[in-house]
Order: C-alpha cells, then structure tokens, then sequence
C-alpha cells in the first residue's frame, strides 16, 4: 500500500514525498524461537525525491532519498535503512530513450543472531547500478529492456551476494 504526492516546485523541477506500507508473510521457519527468528514483518518506508528536466523533458536527473523500518516477529529481522538514489535519463534518437541508475542502501539490524551462523548480522550495504532503453511507440505505449546489479556487502560473510537481474516490459498508461 502506498501513497504519493508531487508538486512543481520551481519550473522544471519536480518534489515527491511518498509513504508505504508492507505485510511480508514468509513461508520459511528458521527454527522454534519465533521472538529471534520470525520472519514476518510489516515496513513502513517514506521517500523523498526530485527530479529537474531540461532540454524541453528530454533530459532529466533525479536525486532520492528514503526511510524504511522492518518490524519483523523476529529480532533478528528487525532493521532500519536509509537509501539514496540517483537517475540520469535522455532522449537518444527518434523514439528511443535512455536511462542509467545507481542506488545505495545501508541497514541496521539488532537481532541476538542465528545459532547455526557463526557471525551475527549487524549491518549490511546493498549497492546498485542500472541501465534501460526506453522505446516510446505513442504516449500510452512504450516497451523498455534492462539490466541491474546489486552488490550486497554485510559484516557477516553469510549475508554477502551479487546480483544480475536482465528484463524488458510493455506499459500501457491510462
């Protein structure tokens, strides 16, 4: 669940607040102790962002900054983040548009940890990086392919992974 606003700020540049709400329910059980490992959880996140367009919205840079808290059933899922997003897109050539991301996030945790792992998971860092092509067929219709990696980085070697994720899509816009 999530709610949004926007507001022109100034000409060109755009200022969003946004706020979330998440029920995650999880089928895996890491063992009998629900109060340290109950994965379950419910998230608040809040955002901040803004974007400048120029070169008549051909181009824009975008700058993001959000919250989240992961109350989970568990201790050791409990977290709190903060991330900061930044975007560059461009008109290319003819109908196609460009788009390059990156991302950090930073979390704590305050849980007693796992038993079965040897390090307890006090922070973890999650870097990310992106790029799309945007193809626009007609003001509703656009169809993109992308490619981002995710590098998690965490004090406990057990929490640490990469992450390539390569898609595409069609939007339709009402």
């Amino acid at each position: 669940l999530g709610l949004s606003a926007s507001v022109e700020a100034i000409p060109n540049l755009s200022v969003s607040l946004g706020y979330s709400h998440a029920w995650t329910d999880h089928d895996v059980d890491f063992g009998a102790d629900e109060d340290a490992n109950g994965r379950d959880s419910k998230r608040h996140s809040v955002s901040l962002s803004a974007r400048y367009r120029w070169d008549g919205n051909r181009r824009s840079v975008g700058l993001g900054y959000g919250f989240s808290h992961n109350d989970a059933d568990g201790d050791n899922f409990d977290s709190d983040s903060h991330s900061l997003s930044a975007e560059i897109s461009s008109h290319l050539i003819a109908a196609l548009w460009g788009r390059v991301q990156f991302s950090v996030q930073f979390a704590d945790y305050d849980g007693p940890g796992f038993g079965f792992i040897d390090e307890n998971r006090k922070n973890q860092q999650v870097f990310g990086t992106g790029v799309a092509l945007i193809w626009v067929f007609t003001q509703r219709i656009s169809a993109d392919v992308f490619f981002q990696r995710q590098d998690t980085d965490s004090n406990a070697a057990n929490y640490r992974s990469d992450r390539n994720h390569v898609g595409g899509g069609v939007t339709y816009r009402f």
